[in-house]
């Protein structure tokens, strides 16, 4: 037998969630009366399950409160792992998709097995744990392994499958451990908790995202590119054998884009040449736009001498995407060129203001035809 048939068995959450039940303060009391002596009388009954009532609020409630104030995935996992035992829950664990589902498809013409699970994260009898899948195709055999792996209770080996979403907003799928004690509704309020916490973590990601980043290039704003650049160095001061380069660049002429051919073609003028910037550039060199028509880089290299042969890179990339005229105009740029002494925010602070004098040299020579 393989070893997915001798793992969990997985039960419609949602199924368990539609079937008529009866209040929670009910079936707390029959399941209260299934395990009490027979000559308890009936004002003990209600006393004991108005305070296990009582709790089960109580829990429940510090749940959604600590949960909605995690700001990140690895805090959500935490507070899970101290939270949920206090329901006699001893694992979640979470799949969250890749990209929402798309706004004109209703969630039952969507196959949850051909959404792409993104990050499994959750914890199980105290270990948390978090997957990045990479976004490979509909890993949903994945976190099934996950499931495998990560809920080891053997008194539990059947786990409640639930959907999270926020809204109409499908964030991903829940992995709880099914417990017959434990009321659906339970159950429920702590699908809604965790969806409202991933739902608040994303949104707060999103803003700390839009909070560094240029929104017409998506490259790092002027915030971020001085953020990620100081990190860099402070990396750098760690690891010898490079030299860091700062590179300020210059859109020619966007003004004149502007005039004759209007704003949105000078926008198409600045993203394009920022599509320029990232494709010649390295995936791990860092690129910001500082403003209007300004770019700047940090990057690096064995020695000082090879950043000619980068801003080369780069001017062949901009002859050649002239040579095709897919554009109403010719983009180029004025380029400046510094080599760091030393990976220090000194240096750094230095390097950027004379590259930034070595750009407007080169403009200044281009306006009088010195070349």
């Amino acid at each position: 037998m393989s070893k997915r048939n001798e793992g969990p068995q997985y039960i419609d959450g949602e199924n368990l969630l539609v079937k008529s039940n009866e209040c929670l303060a009910e079936e707390l009391l029959l399941k209260q009366t299934a395990h009490s002596d027979s000559c308890q009388s009936s004002e003990d009954l209600n006393q004991n399950v108005s305070r296990e009532f009582l709790l089960l609020l109580r829990n429940l409630s510090r749940i959604s409160s600590s949960l909605v104030l995690t700001h990140d995935l690895e805090s959500l996992s935490d507070e899970l792992s101290n939270t949920l035992p206090l329901l006699s829950i001893n694992s979640a664990i979470i799949g969250l998709y890749e990209s929402p589902k798309p706004e004109n498809m209703d969630a039952e013409n969507i196959n949850p097995e051909e959404r792409t699970i993104e990050t499994a994260f959750g914890f199980s009898n105290e270990k948390i744990f978090k997957v990045k899948f990479g976004g490979k195709k509909a890993e949903h055999d994945s976190i099934h392994s996950l499931v495998d792996e990560y809920a080891t209770d053997k008194e539990c080996r059947e786990q409640c499958v639930f959907s999270l979403y926020c809204k109409n907003d499908e964030l991903g799928i829940l992995f709880l451990p099914y417990d017959n004690r434990i009321p659906v509704e339970v159950y429920d309020a702590v699908r809604m908790s965790i969806s409202s916490a991933v739902k608040g973590i994303q949104l707060l990601s999103k803003i700390k995202d839009l909070s560094v980043t240029d929104e017409l290039t998506g490259l790092l704003n002027r915030r971020g590119f001085f953020q990620f650049a100081h990190s860099r160095l402070q990396h750098m001061q760690r690891n010898f054998g490079l030299t860091p380069l700062v590179m300020f660049f210059d859109i020619d002429g966007l003004k004149r884009i502007n005039d004759n051919y209007g704003h949105k073609e000078g926008d198409i003028a600045i993203a394009t040449f920022a599509k320029i910037l990232r494709k010649t550039l390295r995936g791990e060199d860092i690129i910001g736009r500082m403003g209007g028509d300004e770019f700047v880089a940090l990057t690096s290299v064995k020695s000082g001498k090879d950043g000619k042969k980068v801003e080369k890179r780069i001017r062949e990339s901009l002859i050649r995407l002239n040579e095709k005229n897919k554009l109403n105009f010719e983009l180029d740029s004025s380029i400046g060129i510094v080599a760091l002494e030393e990976p220090t925010i000194e240096c750094f602070d230095d390097a950027m203001l004379k590259a930034d004098s070595v750009l407007y040299e080169e403009k200044r020579k281009k306006k009088e035809g010195i070349h």
